[in-house]
């Protein structure tokens, strides 16, 4: 899999059990407060005037931007801060089979009305990851949930896909994820990028950092993951970050 898409559809999983809340309290949790306000961290931190608006679309615009930045979320999804799927399914780069990596623009009622992202395809079979949503089977479009889902591409009629320009807009991917920054010992405590490019590598190798994923904080949540790869790993499970965890996270 592409490397840049890798590290997007991370993210979006990493995202999975949130649940929207009835207030502006513990946005950042994932369980806590839930309601039925669309109140998210998604709008939060994407463009907060927004903020108890329905928000399947700003949440692949959120995993773009942590996975991406803004200035080139920008350009892949075409619009911003939100990707509108009336405005979507007019794009030119829509198909009507599923890639991974490409963002559903799901057509109900001869209406387009929710989106999300495929994280997987076979044959016709595709499964996603979609924000404000619920786990019932069909398009649930204003749920209440980060949940991944199934489909029949068969079964969609009038359902298009959205295909960004990854390798226009961030380049070719290579086949191993790098880190432009130092590689220094880390543990509980530290803070920065260091600590961010570890908490995507860990994402990256199927492991939660907590909710607020890759944040730069190296706190309690990722203490656990760092903890966890390194039991898997054979490694000694002190949270320490050095030469030999880092030398397994880059291979």
């Amino acid at each position: 899999m592409n490397k840049h898409i890798e590290k997007l559809i991370a993210i979006a999983k990493n995202e999975v059990g949130y649940l929207e809340k009835r207030s502006n309290a513990n946005l950042d949790s994932k369980t806590a407060n839930a309601g039925s306000g669309n109140y998210t961290k998604y709008w939060r931190d994407v463009c907060p005037s927004l903020q108890g608006q329905a928000w399947c679309a700003v949440f692949v615009t959120w995993c773009f931007d942590k996975a991406f930045g803004k200035d080139n979320t920008k350009k892949l999804l075409e619009h911003y801060p939100y990707t509108y799927c009336p405005t979507m399914g007019k794009s030119s780069r829509l198909y009507a089979n599923p890639q991974v990596g490409d963002i559903p623009v799901f057509k109900r009622n001869g209406s387009f009305v929710h989106t999300g992202f495929v994280v997987e395809v076979s044959g016709d079979r595709f499964g996603t990851v979609e924000g404000n949503t619920s786990g019932a089977s069909g398009i649930i479009a204003n749920g209440g949930g980060v949940c991944k889902k199934t489909y029949y591409n068969s079964s969609l009629p009038g359902t298009k896909f959205f295909r960004p320009d990854y390798e226009g807009v961030l380049g070719k991917a290579t086949e191993d994820v790098t880190v432009s920054v130092n590689l220094p010992m880390l543990e509980k405590g530290d803070s920065g990028s260091s600590v961010k490019a570890l908490q995507t590598l860990l994402v990256l190798n199927g492991i939660s950092c907590g909710a607020s994923g890759a944040d730069g904080d190296f706190g309690s949540d990722t203490d656990s993951a760092v903890k966890a790869y390194q039991k898997a790993k054979g490694l000694t499970a002190d949270g320490v970050v050095g030469k030999d965890t880092w030398s397994k996270l880059l291979n």
